[in-house]
């Protein structure tokens, strides 16, 4: 039930839950309701508004944390782009569980997910460590998502948006994180000039 979920009780079901789940499974508590302590401001979870493409090639798109004084041990989010223009590949060659194409940046003892649903062109991302004590998340990139654009789709950049996104502590309490916008991204591309030098 939604009840059972509710590991912190807070009334809602967030990643919070799952670092409170943990937290009780090794005898602990959970301070339950949002994180207010060390930090005024809402931490941010970003990723660029497009993903360039060039024919043949990989855009990387990073999703960029920064945790405005928040201690953050726990992430989940949503990365949803046009299926008929961007696609990802599913191919899990290190057998690891994820596909290649997901890269994440994560301290030691974080258990990483990825789901992707090639038919709405969603990607389901949570990372969240699993014994205590919980690892926590510096800023910078956790993840990177590789696109390549799909045979036939015209070269303008790829929309993408962030949803679904939660955060929660080490104490099992949720995070207040809001989605932000990076830049777009250079396309792959180099050019080379001649330099002419005169003597």
């Amino acid at each position: 039930s939604a009840r059972g979920c509710d590991s912190n009780a807070d009334r809602i079901l967030v990643v919070a839950d799952l670092t409170c789940t943990v937290r009780r499974s090794f005898g602990g508590s959970c301070l339950a309701g949002m994180t207010v302590a060390g930090a005024a401001e809402p931490a941010v979870v970003s990723a660029p508004a497009a993903a360039p493409l060039l024919a043949g090639q990989t855009s990387n798109v990073p999703l960029t944390l920064q945790t405005k004084g928040h201690n953050v041990a726990a992430f989940a989010a949503s990365l949803s782009f046009d299926g008929a223009k961007v696609k990802l590949d599913p191919t899990d060659a290190d057998g690891d569980g994820l596909p290649d194409a997901v890269h994440f940046q994560l301290p030691a003892g974080m258990y990483r997910m990825a789901s992707y649903d090639a038919v709405t062109g969603r990607l389901d991302l949570v990372a969240t460590g699993l014994v205590m004590p919980l690892p926590t998340l510096a800023d910078g990139v956790i993840v990177t998502v590789d696109l390549t654009p799909v045979a036939g789709a015209d070269m303008t950049p790829a929309a993408l948006t962030l949803s679904n996104l939660s955060l929660g502590d080490s104490e099992g309490s949720t995070v207040p994180a809001v989605a932000g916008v990076t830049d777009v991204p250079a396309a792959g591309m180099h050019l080379f000039l001649p330099a002419i030098v005169s003597k």
